[in-house]
């Protein structure tokens, strides 16, 4: 006799009811987490899809057409962090230190490389900027101009609170001190004054010297 067959109703998936009361900024993160495991696309990624992330190659190196650019003196480019103050603080300084958003508009290259949603040049949470070549170059400048007065600003007594012996030698630590082919090096061994604290170099040198070559 045969058995009596079961009636089996498919299972049905009841769609989540979504909760109420949320704020935009919970009710985008909802959005996004009830769509996370519809795609599935990290079962289909194999290892030879990735791109290539060695340590020797800059992750944040500039997209090709800003290599070109620059390298024809045109722009210089950078990656900024893609947030609204940092962008008004870029805008806000006066040439050549400002720097401009690298648009379709401003930059007519960098069509291929555009974020179809901000319109803007995006990697991560950075986004490109650039000036003109000239600009870039005045600004390193003026930067390297600051640095050299800091460096002559005063020498080791004043930097490094290092005093002077007294034979009236001085001691430098910026540009001036490089030592040069001609140079000899001569090492002075010094005692230390108890009561004064000052470091005293006797007469002559102990002997050690080199000619420094180019």
């Amino acid at each position: 006799m045969a058995r009596p067959t079961k009636n089996i109703e498919e299972a049905k998936v009841t769609p989540k009811r979504k909760p109420a009361n949320l704020t935009p900024d919970e009710l985008a993160i909802y959005q996004r987490v009830s769509s996370a495991g519809q795609k599935r696309e990290w079962e289909t990624i194999s290892e030879e899809d990735l791109h290539d992330y060695n340590l020797g190659k800059d992750p944040f190196k500039i997209p090709e057409f800003a290599q070109k650019l620059k390298d024809e003196k045109q722009y210089a480019f950078r990656w900024i962090e893609r947030s609204r103050e940092r962008i008004d603080n870029v805008n806000s300084l006066e040439p050549p230190f400002k720097w401009w958003l690298v648009t379709s508009e401003t930059v007519p290259e960098c069509e291929d490389s555009i974020d179809s949603n901000l319109g803007c040049v995006c990697l991560y949470d950075q986004m490109l900027v650039f000036k003109p070549y000239w600009m870039w170059e005045k600004e390193r400048k003026i930067k390297e101009q600051i640095a050299d007065r800091k460096d002559k600003d005063g020498s080791l007594e004043a930097k490094h609170h290092l005093p002077v012996d007294g034979t009236g030698s001085e001691f430098l630590a910026d540009r001036r001190a490089r030592i040069g082919g001609r140079d000899q090096v001569i090492l002075h061994e010094g005692d230390i004054d108890e009561s004064t604290g000052r470091i005293e170099f006797g007469q002559g040198d102990d002997g050690l010297e080199s000619d420094i070559e180019q």
